[in-house]
């Protein structure tokens, strides 16, 4: 096999997602590789003697995983821990003016015990570390995981990470004692914490300072939301996040110095790998060792080593095996946006960049790198646009324009930023100095955001991509891909019938979804609503009609709803919405709030039980209603009577405290 890690990853990556089914995987792979050994000695016409490695890779990826979900994962017993002066091993820690963010490692019954902590009212001078110890006084609460369709699930997020309890403490019931013993990880967040206060001093707008700080070593704790939300809108999201752009800039100049015999030394020439690694590794020491620096570094690690054993011709090889071996040693940065996206964007430029680059060459040097920035960007956008799409909803317009500006841009930042760090303890006004020409270039870079902003069609949104419409996207470029580069016209057939497929696919949801009726239950903060979807159209029923309410967006575009009315909740009020015969068994739907009214026949009856509802005998008959539903502001102890009372006569609810919920009617 030429890339064998394109083989072991995606089975490792089969098996994570399968985890729930691998034993059957595991029997699946030993029979289908035992059939196809037996049908090769008999035939003896084709070598597949390297099937036998599939049921020991598959078994050893097992082994990983179950260790790994051994050593971090518990069933708790309880839905919250209370603290008496439990000491805590910090394990991640990011830090803002006032407050931090730390994930923390708790030992309770002989188990350790992830916890993810918010420690308010912190003392600027004061900073906890990663592997600082911690004194906690306090209620950890269990995290559940809710159900809910718009935006980021942060509970899933968490508990795939293993991080079961939350909290939130006071700096005055803590206390911090410092790492004694040298720790790596300890000192790369002391150093990053160290540079980001250098490059602080060194510009005076304290917004301009975040923002460098930002692109530099990664900590965009204290950049503004609106500046944040510009880099994503215009697509150079990438700008603030240390990642494949940041050491791929500093892997090019280094390379760059060697190449032309800046170092002229025949010594130092045979060891420039070794170099070349304990700078990379030492700039990912300096940003705080992120996980996404980590990721680039590695698939660096990778390239060179690749490079020094004449193997480049694999490139795409060396991306898979450091893709398998970060995998390999943690398997939940499977379901991680920012690798995924590094992924893809590194994938891209090796597949795409070198087609491309051939259609944009000129004789002009000069103009050729400036034609290398516009192919990378181009080429990144292709396998990086479907999944970004999938998960943004969104496509930035003008990106290519934008990373244009913005990439040379934090090119000249890293040189002008290590400029400040290293003039600083050499002679601080010139320090100073580069740090107004940093702010200049910052604030030119912010007004070309302006500029942009007002430019029609800024931003695409409201953009769906389905599942299955994914994975086709991404099967239909790689096998454009091999089209263009084996010449062969059955993959361009192929393509095309993958573009046809995901067009029939959304063709098809949209009959469905038109011919569907839903109860869509959930609450954005305090207020509760109860959505009634019939077809293409939304009835939103609100408790507080005067605030404004959150649609839930990505539902609404998913389902393809074009019409929307908001209709607010009284209190022991009556409303009824007709239902079309051709989709439904019943003729209408009946909320009725806080009171209870005879069913008719054909009608979905929902009794919406909100504050201040009284127990009705005449209620508690499962013959008066479909379903219940409790409203998301009951007190804990209405909450209890109520699911007590619902549970004993055998009527089925739903409870808007877990969520987003939905029922087809």
């Amino acid at each position: 096999m030429a890339r064998p890690f394109i083989a072991l990853c995606l089975l490792l990556v089969c098996v994570y997602i399968s985890e729930s089914y691998i034993g059957y995987l595991i029997l699946f792979s030993i029979l289908l590789s035992t059939c196809l050994f037996l049908f090769n000695k008999y035939k003896q016409s084709t070598n597949l003697n390297w099937l036998w490695f599939i049921p020991v890779i598959l078994a050893l990826c097992w082994i990983r995983l179950a260790l790994h979900h051994h050593v971090h994962h518990h069933d708790p017993t309880t839905e919250s821990l209370n603290l008496q002066d439990k000491w805590a091993i910090v394990k991640e820690s990011t830090q803002s003016i006032q407050s931090a963010d730390l994930i923390v490692s708790i030992t309770d019954k002989h188990e350790s015990i992830l916890v993810k902590i918010k420690i308010d009212s912190l003392c600027h001078e004061s900073k906890i570390y990663a592997g600082d110890s911690i004194l906690l006084n306090g209620i950890l609460h269990l995290i559940k995981l809710k159900a809910q369709f718009d935006g980021f699930d942060y509970n899933k997020y968490l508990l795939r990470n293993h991080i079961q309890f939350t909290g939130r403490f006071n700096s005055n019931k803590i206390q911090v004692v410092p790492k004694k013993n040298f720790d790596i990880v300890n000192a790369a967040n002391k150093a990053n914490v160290y540079i980001s206060n250098l490059l602080f001093q060194s510009i005076s707008d304290p917004q301009l300072a975040n923002l460098l700080i930002a692109i530099l070593v990664g900590n965009k704790s204290e950049v503004s939301t609106e500046i944040k939300n510009l880099f994503i809108a215009t697509g150079t999201a990438h700008i603030l996040a240390v990642s494949g752009m940041h050491l791929g800039m500093l892997y090019g100049i280094l390379k760059f110095l060697f190449l032309h015999h800046v170092f002229k030394s025949k010594k130092i020439q045979k060891i420039q790998s070794p170099i070349i690694l304990c700078l990379i590794w030492f700039f990912a020491f300096l940003t705080g060792f992120g996980s996404s620096v980590i990721r680039a570094a590695v698939m660096f690690t990778f390239l060179e080593c690749g490079l020094q054993l004449n193997r480049i011709s694999n490139a795409v090889n060396i991306l898979f095996a450091s893709a398998f071996f970060m995998l390999f040693y943690n398997p939940c940065i499977l379901y991680d946006i920012g690798f995924q996206l590094s992924f893809a964007a590194v994938l891209s430029i090796v597949l795409f960049q070198p087609m491309i680059k051939r259609v944009f060459i000129t004789s002009n040097k000069w103009v050729n790198k400036m034609l290398e920035i516009i192919t990378v960007t181009l080429a990144v956008q292709i396998l990086i646009t479907p999944i970004s799409t999938y998960y943004f909803h969104s496509f930035p317009i003008y990106f290519l324009f934008s990373n244009l500006i913005w990439i040379p841009l934090s090119f000249l930042l890293m040189v002008l930023g290590i400029g400040i760090l290293i003039t600083h303890f050499l002679f601080i006004p010139i320090s100073l100095g580069l740090g107004m020409v940093s702010a200049y270039l910052l604030t030119f870079g912010l007004w070309i955001f302006s500029v942009l902003e007002k430019l029609p069609y800024f931003q695409l949104n409201q953009l769906v991509i389905y599942p299955e419409q994914l994975l086709l996207i991404y099967l239909t470029l790689f096998l454009l891909y091999w089209w263009l580069h084996l010449h062969h016209t059955k993959y361009l057939y192929l393509a095309l019938s993958c573009i046809l497929l995901s067009g029939v696919g959304h063709m098809i949801r949209v009959i469905y979804n038109s011919h569907t009726n839903e109860l869509i239950c959930y609450h954005k903060k305090t207020n509760s609503l109860l959505d009634v979807r019939i077809g293409q159209t939304i009835y939103s029923f609100t408790e507080n009609p005067t605030s404004t309410v959150q649609k839930l967006n990505d539902y609404l575009q998913y389902h393809q709803v074009n019409e929307y009315f908001q209709i607010p909740i009284d209190s022991n009020s009556i409303h009824e919405i007709r239902l079309p015969q051709t989709i439904s068994a019943y003729h209408s739907i009946r909320i009725l709030i806080n009171r209870i009214q005879p069913k008719a026949d054909g009608t979905f009856q929902v009794i919406y039980i909100k504050k201040g509802a009284h127990s009705f005998e005449d209620f508690l008959q499962a013959q008066n209603c479909n379903i219940a539903i409790l409203s998301y502001n009951l007190s804990k102890k209405a909450r209890a009577f109520w699911i007590s009372e619902l549970s004993c006569n055998q009527i089925p609810y739903l409870d808007l405290s877990l969520g987003f919920q939905t029922l087809k009617l």
